[in-house]
C-alpha cells in the first residue's frame, strides 16, 4: 500500500496543484491514506467508495493465511468466487461478468500480496486515518455492514448507497455521481483559503 500511496502522491505533486480531494474505491481506500500522509498540507478531502467499513475487526494471523489459501491453491478460481460475492443477485449480469473476467486476470502475486495487506494491516491503516487530518467520507453500499460508530471515532463520516454492491459507481452511477459530487463539494468549503 505505500507503494501504490507514493504513485499516487507523485502524481498529485507531478500535477502542481496546490490542493488535492483523493478518492479511493476498495482497496484504494487505504492507498489514498497513503498517499494523504506523504502530501499532506495539499490535501483537503480523502473519500472512500466501499471502504473502511469495519476499521476495528481484526484477523489472527491464521485466519488472514486462512482466507488466502484458496488464492494460493488457485489464484483466478478463488478471485472469481471472491468478486462474486461482492454483487447482489439483482447486479447486472454482464457487469457482474466483466468485472469478474478483470479482476481474476490480475497478476496472482500482485492480488495475493495485496489481500494479504487488506487483511492483516489494519492497525497501519487506522493510524493512518488518524493522521490524516482533512475531512474523511466513505460513500459506501449496504450490502455488507458498515460499523458507522467505529468510523466516527476516526472521524470518518459515512453515507450509504443502498441496493448495490460493491462496485457503487459502475453499479448506480447516476446516485453515485450525486453523492461524490455533493460530497466534493462540501470538502471545498471546509478548505482552509
Amino acid at each position: 500500500m505505500g507503494s501504490f500511496g507514493e504513485d499516487v502522491a507523485a502524481v498529485a505533486r507531478h500535477l502542481g496543484e496546490e490542493t488535492v480531494v483523493l478518492i479511493g474505491h476498495s482497496m484504494g481506500g487505504p492507498v489514498i491514506v497513503e498517499a494523504a500522509q506523504r502530501i499532506p498540507g495539499r490535501i483537503v478531502g480523502v473519500i472512500g467508495v466501499d471502504t473502511f467499513r469495519n476499521l476495528e475487526q481484526d484477523l489472527t494471523a491464521a485466519e488472514v493465511e486462512e482466507q488466502l489459501a484458496p488464492m494460493r491453491a488457485n489464484f483466478v478460481e478463488a478471485c472469481q468466487t471472491l468478486v462474486q460475492s461482492m454483487f447482489l443477485p439483482s447486479s447486472d449480469p454482464m457487469l457482474r461478468k466483466r468485472i469478474v473476467a478483470d479482476m481474476s486476470s490480475a497478476p496472482a502475486l500482485v492480488g495475493i500480496s495485496a489481500m494479504h495487506y487488506l487483511r492483516s494491516q489494519r492497525a497501519d491503516l487506522r493510524r493512518g486515518l488518524l493522521a490524516v487530518t482533512a475531512p474523511k467520507t466513505a460513500i459506501n453500499s449496504d450490502y455488507r455492514p458498515n460499523d458507522v460508530p467505529v468510523a466516527q471515532r476516526y472521524s470518518l463520516e459515512v453515507t450509504v448507497m443502498p441496493g448495490v454492491g460493491h462496485f457503487v459507481m459502475i453499479e448506480d452511477p447516476k446516485t453515485f455521481n450525486r453523492l461524490l459530487e455533493g460530497t466534493i463539494r462540501k470538502v471545498m468549503r471546509q478548505a482552509p483559503e
